[in-house]
């Protein structure tokens, strides 16, 4: 099927202009392909986080939301979805979004990380807290959760807090290079 054909080759080569940081180049050519194939989800998908990486989240979510209305339940629109919409300030949208993503992809470590981030920023500290917690003993070694719950500790009890906390994550851990980085 050469339109499927041409399709592979476009987005082949959007992701090497973005590899080459030529994003009007890549831009043109996901905007070329989903004008051939409005429904190729790939291409949407690159499309929305080519928007999200230059600072274009309005430009995402309305990617996105004819992505989720056309295909219904996909995580990683939602999740990119949810982090356009914090772009924006859209914030009840971002959380309801992260929601959406956890109940997808609830084995997945970014789903509670992206919702404790929303509602970080609606003020409900507890709670993404408790989220970031509980990621951490589900996923031990995923940095993003350990770096939030320390820059959390550190607000709410000082820097001292947040370097025992730290500390003490990366013994238990000493095996993780990932953690062993973001411990330095």
């Amino acid at each position: 099927d050469q339109v499927h054909a041409r399709g592979e080759i476009r987005r082949q080569l959007a992701r090497a202009l973005i590899a080459q940081r030529k994003h009007d180049e890549a831009r043109a050519e996901l905007d070329g392909l989903l004008a051939e194939e409005p429904g190729d989800l790939e291409g949407s998908l690159a499309l929305a986080e080519l928007a999200l990486a230059r600072g274009e989240h309005a430009r995402a979510v309305e990617v996105l939301s004819t992505l989720t209305d056309h295909h219904g339940q996909l995580a990683r629109t939602y999740q990119i979805l949810g982090r356009a919409e914090l772009g924006v300030g859209r914030l009840e949208a971002a959380e309801a979004s992260f929601r959406r993503l956890w109940e997808l992809a609830p084995h997945e470590p970014d789903a509670r990380y992206w919702l404790a981030v929303a509602l970080r920023r609606r003020g409900q500290v507890d709670q993404a807290r408790r989220l970031l917690e509980g990621n951490l003993r589900r996923f031990p070694t995923h940095v993003e959760s350990v770096e939030s719950v320390a820059r959390l500790r550190e607000q709410s009890a000082g820097l001292a807090d947040a370097k025992a906390f730290f500390l003490d994550h990366g013994q238990k851990h000493a095996d993780s290079p990932e953690i062993a980085s973001a411990e330095g």
